[in-house]
């Protein structure tokens, strides 16, 4: 019975670190959808890097899409804490899923462009085009393009 109950430290380490995951797991689903926009972003990247611009693949560019991605991950988390923890006195402000819609929407924009640029179909042109006019209609500001 003794055996049992004595899981030692490694036991207790892991004990400790799922409770702490734990917190998290209401936004494991933001997590993933983010790791998807920027995974398929960064596929497209370097399938546009490859074909259109022929400048093959990049490393820095690869380290800049980890750092993004690190980058979304910590804000989205850390939008939850703030949202749950720090200002549940507001009801319902729903912060984590307005940074990932940020995030994936910025993300959608460079795909529905390394579309346009890989298909040459009209279709990602157009969407873009609207979309940038929604934007620039709804929020009052004008959107330049490199």
């Amino acid at each position: 019975m003794n055996n049992v109950l004595n899981i030692g430290h490694f036991g207790k380490a892991i004990a400790l670190t799922t409770s702490l995951l734990s917190i998290f797991s209401p936004i494991t689903i933001l997590a993933i959808v983010i790791f998807v926009f920027i995974l398929t972003d960064f596929i497209l990247g370097i399938t546009v890097s490859f074909k259109i611009r022929k400048e093959g693949f990049i490393s820095k560019k690869a380290w800049k899409t980890a750092w993004k991605l690190i980058g979304a991950e910590i804000c989205v988390i850390l939008a939850y804490l703030l949202d749950t923890y720090v200002v549940s006195f507001i009801p319902v402000m729903f912060l984590p899923n307005i940074f990932a819609g940020f995030i994936c929407g910025f993300d959608l924009w460079s795909i529905l462009t390394n579309l346009a640029l890989l298909s040459d179909h009209p279709v990602f042109g157009l969407i873009k085009k609207w979309g940038k006019r929604e934007i620039e209609h709804k929020m009052k500001i004008n959107i330049v393009e490199d």
